[in-house]
């Protein structure tokens, strides 16, 4: 289920990212904020994959401070550091409506690694409840 989370908040980071004016402050902006997304979901993997346990929490702490990362520029964006970025408030809906502080304390909610099944088959991944 976290796996799923973050793969959806990678996709709405996306689609709202890809409505950002052309300016060059602002690509930069796009492409950490699309950067940060992809390390959220991509952590979960590599550290599933590891060896033990303690390097599988390890990378979940790097995915949720990928995530905090995203939540903070989504923080400046609301509160109007990024004037060319106004409209884009709207697509945002209300703040935290992208779904990242969900996916913060769903993370921090995770149990044991075998919890999720077969890491060979990264569909459990997102099975986790």
């Amino acid at each position: 289920m976290v796996y799923k989370k973050a793969e959806e908040l990678q996709s709405e980071c996306s689609r709202i990212t890809a409505q950002f004016p052309r300016e060059k402050t602002l690509i930069a902006l796009a492409d950490q904020m699309d950067r940060s997304a992809r390390s959220g979901k991509q952590n979960i993997v590599e550290g599933w994959k590891r060896n033990s346990t303690k390097e599988y929490y390890d990378f979940l702490g790097f995915s949720i401070g990928a995530i905090a990362e995203l939540e903070e520029d989504c923080d400046d964006i609301w509160k109007g550091f990024y004037p060319g970025l106004m409209g884009v408030r709207g697509v945002m809906g209300a703040r935290g409506e992208m779904g990242i502080k969900g996916v913060m304390g769903e993370m921090g909610e995770m149990g044991e690694r075998g919890e999720m099944g077969n890491p060979s088959n990264l569909s459990n991944l997102s099975n986790h409840s």
